[in-house]
């Protein structure tokens, strides 16, 4: 089986059309399966997908680390992109709001920077669901994945209500 593996969006960009910016966002692809690692900050994940003939559209899940913008702030523009419903897989606690806290200063929010709402609408069935069994007991980069959970999003259609 061969894995290919696209940085989407990161720090930098080498050079032509490709945008860089603070965050993360890696396509994993194997014959049949695609997994987005990450959204990234805001436009570059989306933008560098169609810089390199890449349809988002074939993207079977989306994988989240954490819910600090850096990580989440372009999904909004990858499901509009994807154009379908697509199953996201994180830690429940992704949509907790977040902020940094640093001396003598106001803490500042880095969290998702947009309500779940957006993305879920009328005609979308949200699931959310353990990953694993309870009893199981897997690992990734330090993570409990027993402690994940499963949602369907999609991007939202200017003529449908969100869900409240």
């Amino acid at each position: 089986m061969t894995l290919r593996i696209t940085t989407l969006s990161e720090n930098t960009a080498g050079s032509g059309a490709f945008l860089g910016e603070w965050g993360l966002s890696i396509l994993l692809e194997t014959g049949d399966t695609s997994i987005l690692f990450d959204g990234g900050k805001s436009i570059s994940t989306a933008h560098n997908a169609e810089t390199l003939d890449i349809d988002l559209a074939k993207v079977d899940n989306i994988v989240l680390s954490h819910g600090h913008y850096g990580h989440t702030g372009g999904l909004r523009d990858v499901l509009r992109r994807m154009g379908k419903e697509v199953e996201v897989i994180a830690h429940p606690d992704i949509w907790q709001a977040k902020y940094a806290r640093c001396k003598n200063e106001r803490d500042r929010y880095i969290g998702i920077p947009f309500q779940r709402r957006e993305l879920v609408v009328a005609v979308t069935v949200v699931v959310i669901l353990p990953l694993v069994a309870p009893s199981a007991r897997l690992y990734m980069a330090g993570l409990c994945l027993e402690c994940l959970t499963v949602c369907r999003l999609s991007a939202p259609r200017t003529n449908a209500l969100p869900l409240i």
